[in-house]
C-alpha cells in the first residue's frame, strides 16, 4: 500500500550563518549560502548575487549519514526559502574534496536535487580538473527566470573551461 501524502521535510531554523536542521536519526546539518561575488567578474551585474552553497554535517553518530528523502526535501525547502528572499541568487556548489569523497558527495547532491527538482530551477554540472588531475564536481544553480541567465551561463562556461584547461 502506497502512501500518497506529500513528503515533509524536517523543521529547520535560520542561524547566523545559514540554516540548521536535525534528522530523526540525530544527524545535524548546517546549510550556508556564503556570499562569493569574486567567483565571477566584478564587472558582472549579478556579482553580488553569487553564493556558494555549503552543506556541513555538524554532528552524527552514524559515521556517514545514510540517504534520507526527508533531508532532500529539507534542502529543497531551504533553497526555496533562500530564493524567496533573494530571487536573483546564483548558487555554486563545489563538492568538498578534503577526504577524497567528492564524487560520492556529488552523486548524493545530484540525488537530493533531482528528488525535489522544481521546474523553476536549472542546474549545470561540471567537473573541474586541476593540474594534479584532481577532480572537483561543481554545480551552478539558478532560477529559470533569472534576467541574466544567458550571461551567467556564458561566464560560468568561460570560467570553468579555463580552470580545467591544461596548465
Amino acid at each position: 500500500m502506497q502512501n500518497n501524502e506529500p513528503l515533509l521535510g524536517y523543521d529547520f531554523f535560520s542561524s547566523e550563518n545559514g540554516y540548521i536542521f536535525e534528522t530523526n536519526l540525530g544527524v545535524e546539518y548546517e546549510v550556508k549560502f556564503k556570499s562569493t561575488p569574486y567567483l565571477f567578474s566584478s564587472k558582472s551585474l549579478y556579482a553580488d548575487n553569487i553564493f556558494e552553497l555549503i552543506i556541513t554535517v555538524l554532528k552524527t553518530n552514524l559515521g556517514r549519514p545514510p540517504f534520507d528523502r526527508r533531508t532532500s526535501k529539507t534542502i529543497s525547502d531551504i533553497f526555496e526559502d533562500f530564493y524567496q528572499k533573494f530571487s536573483e541568487t546564483v548558487t555554486i556548489y563545489i563538492c568538498d574534496s578534503s577526504d577524497g569523497r567528492q564524487m560520492a558527495r556529488s552523486r548524493k547532491f545530484h540525488i537530493w536535487f533531482e528528488e525535489f527538482q522544481h521546474e523553476n530551477y536549472l542546474k549545470i554540472d561540471v567537473i573541474l580538473i586541476d593540474s594534479e588531475k584532481k577532480r572537483f564536481p561543481t554545480s551552478l544553480i539558478l532560477r529559470r527566470n533569472n534576467p541574466y541567465l544567458l550571461q551567467i551561463f556564458e561566464e560560468f562556461e568561460s570560467i570553468t573551461s579555463g580552470y580545467s584547461a591544461e596548465k
